[in-house]
């Protein structure tokens, strides 16, 4: 207590800060990082989630399409950063005909994450040809009398590029894919060198 014109005060009791108290909280870089990719996620996946699903087509189990549909969920995660949880969802959600059935057969399917999924998933209907199989193919499909040439053009780049080809090599083996020679001069004379090229012919 202390004394003031003979009448006695009250003291202020003392407030004692200790350094961990006074020390402010450090965040690393890669914790802020990660904070703002997750806020970044939530913002876009609750914004836009029936936009970001729609970038995934329906895959019905066709073992042409498998591959070509897992590089679409991979590239979709990717671009927009989508929690392994969150693809899963959309995964299910798209599997259609066979493809469901297979995933409806076993209750246990529901428990894979992400990458159990695209592995199963892979395992069941994966191509089993071999590159030289489907090279065959490729190089069999050859444009037909009376036949579009837009349906022609859109079988050889789905095969070609199964085939991982380069767009050199495709447009190459589309031109020789003309069961007509002078269609394959006419070809090369206007130029037919990229596959922006395909509505001269």
């Amino acid at each position: 207590m202390a004394e003031s014109n003979g009448q006695t005060q009250p003291t202020q009791p003392t407030i004692r800060i200790t350094d961990e108290e006074f020390a402010p909280t450090t965040v690393s870089v890669k914790e802020l990082i990660a904070a703002t990719v997750d806020a970044v996620t939530s913002y876009r996946v609750q914004k836009y989630p029936t936009e970001i699903a729609a970038l995934v087509p329906e895959y019905y189990g066709n073992v042409d399409d498998i591959i070509t549909w897992l590089e679409r969920v991979d590239t979709v995660q990717r671009i927009y950063v989508i929690t392994d949880d969150v693809m899963v969802l959309i995964m299910i959600n798209k599997l259609k005909g066979r493809a469901k059935a297979w995933f409806d057969s076993r209750p246990d399917h529901v428990a894979y994450n992400f990458n159990e999924l695209k592995t199963e998933l892979r395992k069941m209907f994966k191509s089993k040809e071999d590159r030289i199989t489907n090279m065959k193919k490729f190089e069999g499909r050859k444009w037909l009398r009376n036949e579009k040439f837009a349906t022609y053009y859109q079988d050889k780049v789905l095969l070609g590029n199964k085939l991982g080809l380069s767009e050199e090599d495709l447009i190459a083996y589309i031109i020789e894919g003309f069961n007509n020679q002078n269609l394959q001069v006419q070809a090369k004379i206007k130029e037919f060198n990229s596959l922006g090229c395909r509505k001269k012919i």
